[in-house]
């Protein structure tokens, strides 16, 4: 999608194209850039296009810069050439210094694109704000498709790391480009931030295909990059439940001299599918290697609150619920409050309360987080946080009820297999406890308990 902030309806001299710049989102589809022909090719070409866009004609850039107007309309035409100086003026005059026209400016802006891509990946916000700046007015060059893709894939990355998941979304849900104009490297960025939106939004489905299609085009000497789209990939196995090859994946990623923040990302992970199957010493040799590592770091304060988390996790496994809790209560400071990482965190630790029978603070807790879901317009947590405050009722049959027709389908629809057969695993106990008509109830549940477990196990679909 192209960003525009001028104003006006041009029309070409023989009257067969229009381009409307506003301040709203335009579809490069809509722009039917497949025909070449409208494409600007010299630089005469595209600083017509751009002072057409803007309005400016040939007497005005020609008083702006000191060249008759004749002399301009010669050199749109190809017939002559700017002189340095004088080409340098021009593109001041159009807002585009410093902006590419030719293929060497083009290679060096697209190399500063990816530096700011770096920023953004090492949260770097402040520097990668500032260069924005510089980088933004690309999008006045709506003809150089590659070029504008690669801003707006990178600005969506931005956008997300912000926690600005509708604009994000916005923009990718309005990017179209020929495919076969595309190089596969812009393509392999397009597939890759299409995943990363899905796996934010909780379709980790739909994200394990974008990041398929991403591997395909994917350069096979960029081991970083490859590290980087497995570790996503087995992201998705994790939060569908697929633990074993998720394990399989993070294996052949993790390595225990590496020091680096994505291989810590990697071995948090890998311990956590380690807790889930309930191997707790694999858990806690790879977690406490990784923490006191993140803590030598100091540069990803998250990562040391996400490793901090998870030992409440493996604690809570362990049953150790005291223990659990302390950790919870360590990891909050290093999240925003209301991410999902904090909210993640608020979960956790009410589980441990209530499995603990520690119901003293659970009713605040429990509103503190659905207030929180409420507010960023979260409804799975939202979903989670209501249906803790049935789980604390769970003897009563409304309470019973709730997971039962509404939690339990719900984290089957999005996928949450492992959290799904927690509850369905609750409710079978309950039943089997309360034999009276319930019989077939647990039955049901056990049914039920079997297939998501296959489908953990081979990653198959419920039938």
């Amino acid at each position: 999608m192209i960003y525009i902030s001028y104003f006006g309806i041009i029309y070409t001299r023989y009257n067969v194209c229009i381009f409307v710049f506003t301040t709203e989102v335009i579809s490069i589809q809509d722009k039917n850039l497949n025909d070449k022909n409208r494409y600007p090719q010299t630089i005469g070409e595209k600083l017509r296009y751009i002072r057409k866009a803007q309005e400016y004609s040939l007497e005005v850039l020609g008083f702006e810069i000191g060249y008759e107007p004749s002399m301009i309309g010669h050199i749109e035409r190809g017939e002559a050439k700017y002189n340095a100086e004088k080409l340098e003026m021009a593109k001041e005059f159009l807002g585009v210094s410093g902006m590419p026209l030719t293929d060497i400016e083009r290679q060096g802006f697209r190399n500063k694109l990816y530096l700011w891509r770096d920023l953004i990946k090492d949260h770097k916000f402040d520097e990668a704000k500032k260069m924005q700046k510089e980088l933004s007015p690309i999008t006045i060059l709506d003809f150089d498709i590659e070029l504008n893709l690669l801003y707006d894939l990178f600005y969506c990355r931005l956008l997300m790391k912000e926690g600005n998941f509708d604009k994000a979304r916005e923009i990718l849900a309005n990017i179209e480009f020929p495919v076969d104009e595309i190089d596969g490297d812009c393509l392999y960025n397009f597939h890759y931030t299409k995943g990363v939106l899905l796996f934010c939004d909780g379709q980790y489905k739909e994200a394990l295909e974008f990041y398929n299609e991403a591997m395909k085009k994917l350069a096979m000497n960029d081991t970083v990059e490859q590290k980087k789209l497995n570790f996503n990939t087995a992201l998705c196995y994790f939060e569908l439940g697929y633990s074993f090859r998720s394990i399989v994946l993070l294996e052949n990623l993790y390595s225990s001299d590496d020091k680096s923040n994505i291989n810590l990302s990697i071995g948090n992970t890998l311990a956590i599918c380690w807790i889930r199957l309930g191997f707790l010493k694999k858990a806690t040799e790879i977690l406490s290697k990784c923490y006191l590592v993140a803590l030598d770091n100091k540069d990803d304060d998250e990562l040391i609150g996400i490793l901090l988390h998870n030992h409440g996790c493996l604690y809570r496994k362990a049953k150790d619920w005291n223990l659990s809790i302390e950790y919870f209560d360590k990891a909050f400071p290093h999240f925003e409050v209301g991410s999902l990482t904090y909210l993640e965190n608020l979960y956790q630790k009410i589980c441990s309360l209530i499995e603990s029978k520690n119901y003293s603070s659970c009713t605040e807790l429990i509103s503190e987080g659905k207030k929180l879901s409420a507010k960023v317009n979260n409804e799975k947590y939202s979903i989670l946080f209501e249906t803790l405050k049935h789980r604390i009722n769970l003897s009563n049959n409304k309470s019973c009820d709730y997971v039962k027709t509404v939690t339990v389908p719900y984290l089957l629809e999005i996928s949450d297999n492992y959290r799904a057969s927690e509850y369905v695993e609750l409710l079978r106990d309950r039943y089997a406890r309360v034999r009276a008509g319930n019989a077939k109830k647990s039955l049901l549940m056990s049914e039920l308990a079997r297939k998501i477990y296959i489908e953990m196990l081979e990653g198959g679909e419920l039938k």
